[in-house]
């Protein structure tokens, strides 16, 4: 088992319609019944609590893209203290945005063994491959 590995956040992350939220493979894995208290614990605990701060990163730099290319929304000639990205900007902040999610996190965890994880219950093969980062075979 490696001491750490790297993953690309964009692999970790799915677009949504009110945002970025975890990648839901990710997530079917950490919740499955049928692992080891062991597995979970590890998953569950320090890979997901790990990752949860690159998202909260993640989060406030894509924010500040935002009001970078966007301008703030107005409503009854009110500043809402929201943003939106112009139509004009658009292209330019796919780019930056398609630049931050290809940014590669060094994660310090150790990964796990197929092995170690028992018999996951409720998950599919397209959810370990959303694990694949922290999972050897």
């Amino acid at each position: 088992m490696a001491d750490s590995f790297k993953v690309r956040l964009g692999d970790t992350i799915v677009q949504t319609q009110e945002g970025f939220a975890p990648h839901p493979g990710i997530v079917a894995v950490v919740k499955a019944k049928g692992m080891p208290v062991k597995a979970q614990y590890h998953l569950g605990v320090k890979i997901l609590k790990r990752f949860q701060q690159e998202w909260k990163d993640f989060e406030e730099k894509r924010q500040e893209l935002v009001k970078d290319f966007g301008e703030e929304i107005v409503e009854n000639d009110k500043p809402t203290g929201n943003f939106k990205v112009t139509d004009a900007n658009l292209p330019a902040f796919r780019k930056a945005l398609a630049e931050l999610l290809d940014v590669e996190v060094n994660v310090e965890l150790r990964t796990l063994k197929v092995s170690d994880l028992g018999e996951p219950q409720g998950t599919t093969p397209e959810d370990f491959m959303a694990c694949s980062a922290f999972i050897e075979e």
